[in-house]
């Protein structure tokens, strides 16, 4: 079989479409669809954190979100908690909108994920996967404590 020009162009074409498509793709824990949906229905949710931290894995351009940008996800509240913590207040898509740029930061298709996001991913989908029902109304919104501490360490 004789390679042509045009031949060898496509295949160099479709090679590099499937490098690149797999460069910019996750590899997205098995849940991850179930929890946007969690998340994209809660009405507030909060998170206790350091502002670096959430400075750190709340802003990318990268993540393919609507909301999330350089700024960080857009319209969330964050206000100065108790000992040096901040307190980060979503909507459920700012949510939605955050754990996607979690998980492009945290699941990366080959290698290990920054370690910042790989934890706040962690906390969240803890919480995430413990809603089995639709709270009460008066419930108070989920809460996220990341302040650093790691459990069985001293």
């Amino acid at each position: 079989m004789l390679i042509t020009p045009r031949r060898a162009a496509a295949t160099l074409l479709a090679v590099l479409t499937t490098v690149t498509l797999a460069a910019c793709s996750t590899e997205s824990p098995p849940q991850h669809q179930e929890r946007l949906r969690k998340a994209a229905g809660i009405r507030v949710f909060n998170i206790d954190c350091t502002k670096d931290l959430w400075e750190t894995t709340s802003k990318s351009a990268d993540a393919g979100s609507d909301r999330g940008s350089q700024e960080g996800v857009k319209g969330a509240k964050v206000e100065k908690g108790e000992d040096g913590l901040s307190r980060v207040k979503l909507t459920g898509p700012q949510l939605a909108d955050y754990l996607r740029i979690l998980d492009f930061r945290a699941h990366p298709p080959t290698g290990d994920g920054q370690a910042e996001s790989v934890r706040m991913y962690d906390e969240i989908a803890k919480v995430l996967d413990g809603i089995k029902s639709k709270p009460a109304a008066d419930a108070p919104p989920p809460l996220v404590v990341e302040d650093g501490f790691l459990p069985g360490k001293d």
